[in-house]
């Protein structure tokens, strides 16, 4: 069954296409590709918190519902921080 998850994420956008490149078999512009998933990644706007500037992606999984289980898993576990 298909699929769709949505990450608003605070993590820099270069970080980001460095990684989805990593794992996809093709992409084009902000969407890559693999066997029965497809993910989109929209840039926004940084959020300004006084001196701060906060980057803000907005990732879009869709795809058969096992893989993108595992696929946002994956995602998560690469950009996990401790102590935040």
């Amino acid at each position: 069954m298909e699929q769709m998850i949505q990450i608003i994420s605070g993590i820099h956008l270069h970080y980001l296409r460095d990684y989805f490149l990593s794992i996809a078999s093709s992409h084009k512009d902000n969407d890559y590709y693999g066997e029965h998933w497809h993910i989109r990644l929209i840039p926004q706007e940084d959020q300004i918190h006084g001196i701060l500037s906060l980057p803000r992606n907005h990732i879009i999984f869709k795809g058969n519902e096992d893989i993108i289980k595992f696929q946002v898993n994956a995602y998560r576990m690469m950009f996990l921080s401790a102590g935040g």
